[in-house]
């Protein structure tokens, strides 16, 4: 399982926005992820560690 900093750009594997993580979820469970949507409103939510990839940007 990978572990994750404040700070990592990260993606659900499945796909999704491009979000940054800001700590970890309620009682350590999970990695807490910060987005803004297709309205640039900011969005915030726990995410399964599991769930989630490092994000690498295809066009570099």
């Amino acid at each position: 399982m990978d572990t994750f900093n404040i700070g990592d750009i990260v993606q659900l594997k499945s796909g999704g926005p491009i979000m940054t993580v800001d700590g970890g979820g309620n009682y350590g469970i999970g990695v807490v992820c910060k987005w803004f949507d297709m309205n640039e409103t900011l969005k915030s939510d726990s995410f399964a560690e599991a769930s989630l990839k490092i994000y690498v940007d295809q066009e570099m």
